[in-house]
């Protein structure tokens, strides 16, 4: 019997090299930069640039802001935003920080996000050469789950936070594994799941009970005890947590291009 894979990795370091040349790749960083680029998307920005450093964030804005003004005199240089954080907190100067209620209709429709993050767009950049690189959180999780369906392997790359293991990037890999095996039950092509997918399935399990989904409260339970959360909420921003605690609030999936470094939404 054919098997296909599913790699878990609890931090981008822990990728062993090559093994994503043929995988989809799933970028998770529920807290919050993969929330906030899922709502982006789902609210109409056109695009979201993600970048490593701060520099290259406001480099990569001028650029795209000139080529603009090029092709048509009339784009106002307000149609590429900047958006993103350091350690939790907006960045000066930024338009958007990463707070992903703020990512309105009103405020991206049509725009161009260049982002960078704490840890998401670093996790995003160790991903270079996959197969495919997705952008995944509990926002979009039954549209990632679908997708991914296809694939032959799958490569779940929890981002973490400041490079240590955080509970809510895990929960999502264990909700993303036990989807794909129940969806495969009785397939003649079922999953092989290396260790820390085992335990990130594991620990989804736990936290759901009989049940397929945990509760809201059970999942922002996760997130209240971990590094991520308990820095958000010293920083008065609680709201995120629930924000990114619900389940498929979006129908949508964002795809990472390589050739353009661009986040867009892939067609349904």
């Amino acid at each position: 019997m054919k098997s296909r894979q599913i790699y878990t990795f609890f931090l981008p370091d822990l990728i062993p090299e090559g093994l994503l040349n043929d995988s989809v790749a799933v970028v998770i960083d529920i807290l919050r930069a993969t929330t906030t680029m899922t709502t982006g998307i789902a609210n109409g920005a056109a695009r979201i640039v993600p970048c490593v450093g701060v520099d290259q964030a406001h480099l990569t804005k001028q650029r795209l802001s000139e080529a603009n003004l090029a092709l048509a005199e009339n784009t106002s240089p307000s149609s590429v935003l900047l958006g993103g954080e350091r350690l939790g907190k907006p960045l000066p100067g930024f338009d958007l920080g990463n707070a992903p209620e703020t990512y309105s209709p009103e405020s991206v429709r049509g725009r161009t996000i260049v982002m960078t993050t704490t840890n998401g767009t670093r996790a995003m950049d160790r991903c270079r050469g996959a197969k495919q690189i997705v952008i995944g959180s509990f926002a979009n999780l039954s549209t990632v789950v679908q997708h991914l369906s296809q694939s032959q392997r799958v490569a779940l790359v929890c981002s973490g936070t400041d490079k240590h293991v955080t509970c809510e990037d895990v929960l999502f890999a264990g909700a993303v594994t036990d989807e794909l095996i129940r969806s495969a039950h009785g397939s003649d092509l079922p999953w092989e799941i290396n260790d820390q997918a085992e335990l990130a399935r594991s620990y989804w399990r736990q936290s759901s009970g009989p049940d397929r989904f945990p509760t809201m409260d059970s999942i922002l339970a996760v997130f209240r005890r971990s590094l991520g959360g308990s820095n958000l909420i010293a920083q008065g921003r609680a709201v995120d947590l629930e924000f990114a605690a619900a389940i498929d609030r979006f129908n949508v999936l964002p795809i990472l291009d390589q050739r353009s470094w661009e986040i867009t939404a892939a067609p349904m």
